[in-house]
């Protein structure tokens, strides 16, 4: 993905951590973390996405919140260049309502699109997973919301003995080709796959509706980019037409193409 030279800094504050880039580093504050520095230019344009209220950064994220104080440059806010039915020229399906994470990954799939890529399903694994779809005709199309992993993993210790299971301790080097297609007959594998067959089959499930002959691609990005890569790799081996971009820090390269539309 090619990103404009980074004369600005961007910002992404998600429910548990903030990160900012700045020429290709990334500085982050853990929330409610009172040791933390945070200590970039303020002399630099910045564009940030929110997934919070703006009045909680100061509680969640007081490091950051003391920088932003001192900053003295533009800043560029997403919620502050939506429209009805469009985002910077992108169409969307719901402009109004749609996260700022969700809004900006889409965007950097719509604007960084290369001219025979007709769609892009981006999935991005934080704390929420989301999954999006890109048409370059229609711009974003919708999407879905599913817990990311550590909240699933919390769900299920709601239950008195599933608690005790050590979920996804094993991270794969490869998968087998029976992993989707047999059935879970223990209770750990049923907790694990259950997860991970949503997803894929989701995902499945939406790639099938798409024009076959059109070329695609599926970006996965998030702070589960690791967990994800090997099943998703597996679940599309088998498809022509279709790449897997791994990015995981893809909303800072959409962020910069936010910025260099709103900077030019």
């Amino acid at each position: 993905m090619n990103v404009p030279n980074q004369e600005f800094i961007t910002i992404d504050i998600g429910n548990n951590h903030v990160t900012a880039k700045y020429q290709s580093m990334i500085h982050s504050e853990i929330r409610s973390s009172s040791n933390m520095i945070f200590d970039l230019p303020t002399n630099l344009p910045l564009v940030i996405s929110s997934v919070i209220h703006q009045e909680n950064w100061q509680t969640y994220y007081p490091q950051f919140h003391s920088w932003l104080q001192r900053h003295h440059q533009k800043k560029i806010f997403l919620n502050d260049l939506r429209q009805e039915n469009t985002f910077l020229g992108m169409p969307t399906a719901y402009a109004a309502t749609l996260g700022e994470d969700r809004l900006a990954v889409a965007f950097g799939a719509y604007a960084s699109a290369e001219k025979n890529t007709a769609w892009s399903i981006i999935i991005d694994a934080g704390s929420l997973l989301t999954m999006d779809l890109v048409s370059q005709k229609l711009g974003h199309s919708g999407g879905y919301i599913l817990p990311g992993l550590t909240n699933y993993k919390k769900a299920l210790e709601s239950g008195d003995q599933l608690k005790n299971f050590p979920l996804f301790q094993k991270h794969p080097t490869s998968i087998s080709d029976d992993f989707f297609s047999s059935i879970p007959n223990d209770t750990l594998s049923a907790m694990e796959w259950g997860y991970i067959h949503s997803v894929t089959g989701l995902l499945l499930t939406k790639i099938a509706v798409l024009p076959i002959h059109d070329q695609g691609r599926i970006i996965l990005t998030g702070g589960d980019t690791i967990f994800w890569h090997p099943y998703l790799a597996k679940t599309l081996s088998t498809i022509s037409n279709l790449k897997l971009m791994v990015n995981i820090h893809f909303i800072h390269d959409s962020l910069s193409l936010v910025a260099k539309e709103c900077l030019k």
